[in-house]
């Protein structure tokens, strides 16, 4: 469960201020997050943001690693930098290090621009990860912290209240992240689409086999925003290719295996409805 009184000691904790004895203007120009569960407890990572939330106030700011990437991984890897990129959304980068849990305990969120001593003893700044940059339409070319700090941060209204929808929500979570209702709200909404997938237009109502192979999927990958705006009826082979993190997750394990068992089921079907991706996943079964 996610409470304020959570955060308001996170922030006493991290940024060494109480929220009581400061101004709403004050931004806060970095917290450091020592465990993965803080990071993903306190921080807001939303797919057109990051920021954190002070007192019902939020301040935007970007995502680092502290102190660059592994010097010995850059010399394996035959890089000559260390020097991280920076995130400003939920990027596919983001999201398979959340979902891989691989969220330790060296990111740092900020406000304020940052420089890093790089191997060669310059110190340099993070440049912007292009996945964020393609995921956004404010920013039109690879920045510097610096340039995102001073040129973009300030057009962005850092402190105000918040409208109630835009509260963080207390929500029950399974083991997965989705909340205890989902079974019944993705059910919910795929009968509304009459069981036919919102991407290619099979439909998946005929057989009582059919309703598993459609599934719900989150269109900002946030696993707790259940509106039906949010919300897309995907067949299993659309699924696996909506992004990049979803085409990895469907590379092995049982859900390789759900993919295949689509495709050698319903084959005729997809070549129907010319579905587009077919063609990089199978040909027609013997």
């Amino acid at each position: 469960m996610y409470g304020f009184e959570d955060l308001k000691e996170t922030v006493k904790r991290e940024f060494k201020v109480d929220p009581d004895d400061v101004e709403s203007t004050n931004v806060p120009a970095e917290v450091r997050y020592h465990t993965p569960e803080a990071l993903n407890k306190d921080l807001n990572i939303t797919h057109s943001e990051i920021y954190v939330v002070v007192e019902g106030k939020k301040f935007r700011g970007f995502l680092y690693i502290d102190n660059g990437y592994d010097p010995d991984w850059v010399r394996r890897k035959g890089l000559k930098s260390i020097i991280p990129k920076f995130h400003i959304l939920n990027c596919d980068v983001v999201q398979e290090k959340k979902t891989s849990n691989h969220f330790h305990g060296h990111y740092v969120f900020r406000t304020k621009p940052v420089e890093i001593e790089d191997l060669d003893g310059k110190w340099k700044e993070p440049m912007l990860c292009k996945l964020c940059l393609r995921n956004q339409t404010e920013i039109v070319s690879v920045i510097d912290t610096t340039e995102f700090c001073e040129e973009y941060l300030p057009k962005i209204k850092q402190s105000g209240s918040f409208i109630r929808s835009d509260l963080p929500k207390e929500y029950d979570l399974d083991t997965h992240g989705y909340t205890t209702d989902w079974d019944k709200k993705s059910q919910e909404y795929r009968v509304k689409q009459h069981f036919t997938c919102e991407e290619c237009g099979i439909k998946l109502n005929k057989r009582y086999l059919d309703g598993y192979f459609l599934e719900t999927h989150h269109i900002d990958m946030n696993k707790t925003n259940n509106a039906d705006s949010n919300l897309k009826c995907l067949c299993v082979l659309c699924h696996a290719n909506v992004n990049e993190l979803h085409k990895r997750r469907y590379k092995d394990g049982k859900n390789r295996k759900k993919l295949e068992d689509f495709l050698e089921i319903y084959f005729e079907e997809l070549v129907a409805v010319n579905n587009q991706y077919l063609n990089l996943h199978a040909t027609q079964p013997n």
